[in-house]
């Protein structure tokens, strides 16, 4: 009997150190659970602790350095104040330089001012100058015309040229793009086509007999017949320098 109850105490002690063994083992799941009183998780705590130590580092070096840069501006402005001299000599070095560049401003413009300006009568853009004309001709009649005033129908370029031309009221134009077979036109001056501003559909050749280009009151180019007399015309030379 005796040696029953020694062997049942020595049982329950051992399962007793074995529990309290497995309560202290650090790598079983869900040791840190117990760690706080409520049975609230330590992990957690710990990472919120770390972050908001981490911010609250950050945020004060940030103040700290503000506070540097303030210092050094103050430093420099109490600088400033007390050496006037330095700042005159400064002043006077900035004048010169400015003197110059104003005497470069006027060599350009007296340079500028020794090309011919466009007659009263003509509109200057870019070294050119451009004739819009107030009565209508045909293509050829108002090609004829520039000759006469020692230009040509206007040859356009680019978007800017293009935009400086675009006429404000109803009226079309005639400038010096022409057919010169079935599906190529080419400027007056013999050059191809780089820039175009065709409008919607255009050029379609209606009737087979649209051989010649004109400018509509909004910019866009329609190929038209040549013999009609319904367009006014501009014409362009370069300016002579």
């Amino acid at each position: 009997m005796e040696s029953a109850q020694y062997t049942q105490w020595e049982i329950s002690e051992e399962f007793e150190m074995a529990d309290t063994k497995r309560q202290w083992r650090p790598w079983e799941a869900g040791w840190w659970v117990k760690q706080l009183p409520g049975g609230r998780p330590a992990l957690p705590f710990y990472l919120l602790f770390s972050v908001t130590s981490f911010l609250w580092i950050a945020l004060l070096s940030m103040l700290l350095a503000k506070v540097t840069d303030l210092s050094k501006e103050v430093e420099h402005l109490e600088g400033i104040q007390g050496n006037g001299s330095m700042n005159s000599g400064r002043l006077e070095v900035l004048q010169v330089a400015l003197s110059t560049l104003d005497n470069k401003h006027q060599t350009l413009k007296t340079k500028g001012s020794s090309c011919q300006p466009c007659p009263s009568t003509w509109r200057d853009f870019q070294g050119s100058c451009y004739f819009f004309s107030e009565n209508k001709l045909t293509w050829s009649q108002a090609r004829d015309d520039c000759v006469q005033k020692q230009a040509h129908l206007v040859i356009i370029n680019n978007r800017d040229e293009q935009n400086f031309l675009t006429p404000t009221d109803i009226l079309g134009y005639w400038i010096g793009l022409r057919k010169v077979q079935e599906g190529v036109h080419k400027w007056i001056d013999g050059t191809e086509l780089g820039y175009t501003n065709w409008n919607f559909g255009e050029p379609n050749d209606s009737q087979g007999k649209e051989n010649c280009v004109m400018m509509l009151h909004h910019g866009k180019w329609n190929d038209f017949t040549c013999e009609q007399s319904s367009d006014n015309w501009i014409c362009e030379k370069r300016q002579i320098c």
